[in-house]
């Protein structure tokens, strides 16, 4: 991109361009056709050059969002070949062509104006080239001629069915157009021929135009129907057919206002009066064709609301009698059922003596503005409803609903408003405040001014919503404990002009904190002691087990040709007993190590946790013929030793609970902003889905002990572990088709937080 490029899409310098994605100039710059049509990207010449590899060119108009401008821009877009002569780029060659499509666009109109302009003029007109062919006709030629314009472009005039009456007109045509493209303008009349094969009269005027260096360039050629003027006495035509533009001048504008034109005569000994003119508008407002009124003289009473009819009636013959300007509303019935609105503004106007003969108006629809008073109005009694109804809500709230204003800092804060709860809770009237800037600090207790004059400054300061607890003495010198909940406000400059907020009375939660806080103590020294105590009884209970186990090794050795089946199966059945226990216990203990504390927390690579865990493995995973496969896994933040745990037993269970083909199990990881996600997805006999909760409790079993051995808290320690961790686990599985376990593990900032 060159520096031109940047000053057309308004980037500043060419590498803030090249910088720029598509998606972003997408979003910046709106595209529009020649129709004003949105564009897509994908319409502009690039993609056809890049696929027929030939040069392109385009108009189109760009509204840049950020600037908030317009403008017509021509790209030409050319292809660049590879050696194998594919299109490898494209080059746009942009041009910012706003003042030329401005002044063509200008161009347009004018030539619009103009030929509407001749359309409407009751003179026939048209425009010649040298050999009198006609290049461009007015509607009034085509109209009398009962042609179309396309019929008669390209024809030569004196052969076109108006003028073709007789050879002789044709040759006096002839004769003109000649003398035309000479120089000579040409001057009259002639009888041609109109629609239905009548004969007219025309004034016939054929003149050259000459461009700006004097050649002539065109022929204009007009003609003014004259026949009434032939047939009759001539100045009374023109005055009539003047009168006529005049009105046909003033019924085009009148009926393009938005609103009804009307005008309307004075009763008189030859008349009853009534409405003479109607504007077209009032079948667009109300569905009436201006006969409706013109035909009826009482056709308006018949529409007018019967509540509005006696005072329009009377407005109407003041104007006449006093004949001043007036003004006044009513509702009108339209022809679809609709009532609407109209205001009705009239000027009377008098003849040569004096007398008011007759009234101009206007009739403008003001139904919405009515409709906006009637809802202006009605917000407005809505609005005190709410303000009582406030009231009533903040007075009966139990806390002291308060309006302040002025900055806290130097105490220059003053309270506008204090609702009744502050007689109620504290025993002071609301007028305690508003009448005594100072009353506020002087109940607070001098312990806590500072901090809360100090906290109160910042909360306003920042603009956002802020909590104070202080404490302040009630009438009856009880000491309360309040808490404050305030948001500073701006005036309608933006500038902070003051808070509002709510003081609630927190005395007992207060006390229930304070007898919290005592029970946490000594639920935590009631904790301590049961720790020590399952401590205790866990390795106290591990030496028993110990001696029972060995003495029964001892009977069973010593006693062994005394023994029968049953004895030694007796003995066997106690010896698995007590190692059985004693497992239980070790996973207990194992369970109690897993604590709250996070004090041996690190960075542990869980590669290299993954290898020990294989190593503590081993034996299981040759005996099974297992295969582990694992991606490339992250470091994380925890305890070791837990997160080895971790591992062993969801791999341990994987390999234990394996069907007919050696366990294949797969641990893969994905990272989110919060954590990481780590699944452990094995092929094995599969879980019920109803029992995929339960088997996270502890001494929770779906197997017998003969089928698979286990204590039933494996899974549990896993939960409590992942808990440590700030994550959570869960399990996906299907019968005979195998089981996924999925756990998280808090990144390191959100352990923190915890």
């Amino acid at each position: 991109a060159n520096a031109a490029a940047a000053r057309i899409t308004g980037y500043g310098t060419p590498s803030k361009v090249t910088s720029a994605s598509v998606s972003s100039m997408h979003q910046r710059f709106q595209m529009f056709d020649d129709h004003d049509q949105p564009m897509s990207i994908s319409q502009l010449p690039r993609t056809k050059v890049f696929a027929q590899g030939r040069d392109m060119k385009m108009e189109f108009k760009v509204r840049d969002t950020e600037l908030s401008t317009e403008r017509w821009l021509e790209v030409n877009t050319a292809p660049i070949f590879d050696p194998r002569g594919n299109v490898r780029l494209v080059v746009n060659v942009i041009r910012d062509i706003t003042g030329a499509k401005e002044m063509e666009n200008t161009i347009r109109y004018e030539r619009r104006r103009v030929q509407s302009i001749l359309d409407e003029l009751q003179v026939f007109v048209g425009l010649l080239d040298m050999e009198g062919k006609i290049v461009e006709v007015n509607r009034s030629a085509t109209r009398t001629a009962g042609l179309e314009a396309p019929d008669l472009i390209g024809t030569a005039m004196y052969d076109t069915y108006a003028w073709s009456k007789t050879t002789e007109i044709q040759d006096r045509i002839k004769d003109s157009i000649v003398r035309a493209a000479a120089g000579e303008s040409s001057q009259f009349d002639i009888e041609a021929r109109a629609i239905g094969d009548i004969s007219i009269f025309v004034e016939y005027t054929i003149a050259p135009i000459r461009n700006s260096v004097g050649d002539i360039e065109f022929l204009i050629a007009s003609a003014i129907n004259i026949t009434e003027r032939k047939q009759n006495e001539i100045e009374m035509a023109q005055l009539a057919d003047l009168l006529e533009k005049e009105r046909e001048r003033l019924a085009r504008i009148v009926n393009t206002l938005p609103g009804i034109v009307f005008e309307g005569v004075s009763p008189s000994e030859t008349s009853q009066g009534g409405i003479i003119f109607m504007s077209n508008y009032t079948e667009t407002l109300l569905g009436y064709l201006p006969n409706n009124w013109i035909d009826n003289p009482n056709f308006g009473s018949t529409i007018i609301h019967p509540d509005d009819l006696e005072s329009l009636v009377t407005n109407l013959t003041g104007t006449y009698e006093c004949g001043e300007n007036g003004y006044f509303e009513c509702r009108i019935f339209a022809a679809d059922g609709r009532t609407v609105f109209v205001e009705i503004r009239t000027t009377p106007y008098r003849d040569d003596d004096g007398q008011v003969t007759g009234l101009v108006g206007t009739m403008i629809d003001i139904t919405e503005r009515k409709k906006r008073e009637v809802e202006i109005s009605q917000l407005a009694s809505s609005l005190e409803l709410e303000r009582e109804r406030l009231k009533r809500i903040v007075n009966t709230l139990p806390g002291i609903v308060f309006e302040a204003v002025g900055t806290p800092r130097n105490g220059d804060q003053k309270m506008v408003f204090v609702s009744d709860h502050a007689e109620t809770l504290l025993g002071y009237p609301p007028s305690s405040w508003i009448d005594d800037p100072t009353f506020g600090g002087s109940i607070v207790h001098p312990d806590d001014v500072a901090a809360i004059m100090e906290d109160a400054t910042v909360i306003y300061e920042s603009g956002e919503q802020g909590i104070l607890n202080y404490r302040v003495y009630a009438t009856d010198q009880r000491i309360v404990h309040i808490e404050a909940r305030s948001i500073p406000y701006r005036n309608f400059e933006g500038d902070m002009s003051g808070v509002v907020g709510v003081m609630m009375d927190i005395t007992k939660r207060k006390d229930t904190e304070d007898r919290l806080m005592h029970y946490a103590k000594e639920l935590r020294r009631s904790n301590a002691e049961l720790e020590q105590f399952a401590y205790v009884a866990s390795h106290d209970l591990q030496e028993p087990l110990r001696m029972v186990g060995s003495y029964l090794q001892l009977i069973e050795h010593r006693y062994n040709n005394r023994l029968d089946k049953d004895g030694h199966e007796f003995i066997a059945y106690a010896v698995d007993g007590a190692n059985r226990m004693k497992k239980l216990i070790q996973d207990l203990l194992s369970y109690r190590r897993v604590q709250r504390g996070r004090e041996a927390f690190r960075i542990c690579p869980m590669e290299t946790t993954l290898d020990i865990t294989k190593r503590n493995l081993s034996m299981s995973i040759q005996e099974a013929h297992a295969i582990i496969t694992s991606e490339s896994l992250p470091s994380v933040y925890g305890n070791e030793q837990q997160i080895s745990q971790l591992l062993q037993n969801l791999l341990g269970n994987a390999i234990k609970f394996h069907g007919e083909a050696p366990p294949e199990i797969h641990i893969g990881v994905e990272e989110y902003e919060e954590n990481w996600e780590f699944s452990v997805r094995d092929n094995g006999i599969g879980i019920e889905e109803q029992y995929l909760e339960r088997i996270f409790v502890i001494f929770q079993r779906l197997h017998s002990r003969d089928t698979y051995a286990g204590t039933g808290i494996g899974l549990a320690l896993c939960r409590k572990i992942v808990g440590q961790h700030g994550g959570r686990i869960w399990a996906e599985s299907k019968i005979n088709e195998g089981s996924t376990f999925r756990f998280t593990i808090a990144k390191p900032d959100i352990l923190m937080k915890e």
